[in-house]
């Protein structure tokens, strides 16, 4: 390590990144639409009637907005944090839909794969959907935030304390 600076702090990478545990989630819910996909043909209960369709629409449009939206905002917040130079602090983790959820693209994913499910009447990919999220929250969400948590240490916690979706 280089000593010739006393002020500066030397965060070592984390051995898998940000990108690693998000990447697994996000096979989690490519799995559970070809799980639902699949029982959508061998299973003959589906949905009916016409508010699905509707529902299934406006999910299918806010979902890709959501993801689009916040992969400009995290974009946008990384050049931010990387080129002020300034004191880390949990507002420089809020940027468009992240001042209300920590995983929007989560959400929108969600959404995305919900609606397709109602416009297609199958109640096998909203069920799908419903239980690679419940995996996606419980297993990969936390390990990406452990991996922010150490690459950030007290402003990202400031920020999970504060933004709590």
């Amino acid at each position: 390590m280089d000593t010739s600076s006393k002020d500066t702090i030397v965060v070592p990478a984390p051995k898998h990144g940000v990108h690693q545990a998000l990447a697994h989630s996000y096979i989690v819910y490519f799995c559970g639409f070809i799980v639902g996909f699949v029982l959508y043909f061998l299973w003959d209960y589906k949905l009916v009637g016409a508010l699905y369709d509707w529902i299934g629409v406006l999910f299918l449009f806010i979902g890709p907005v959501l993801i689009l939206w916040a992969q400009n905002a995290s974009r946008r917040s990384h050049q931010k944090r990387t080129d002020a130079g300034e004191t880390l602090t949990h507002k420089h983790f809020c940027a468009g839909p992240y001042c209300v959820t920590r995983v929007p693209t989560q959400y929108g994913l969600v959404l995305l794969l919900i609606g397709l499910g109602l416009v297609l009447h199958s109640l096998a990919i909203v069920l799908s959907t419903v239980v690679a999220f419940i995996l996606a929250r419980t297993i990969f969400i936390p390990k990406q935030e452990a991996i922010l948590e150490a690459t950030y240490g007290q402003p990202y916690q400031d920020y999970k304390n504060k933004v709590r979706l």
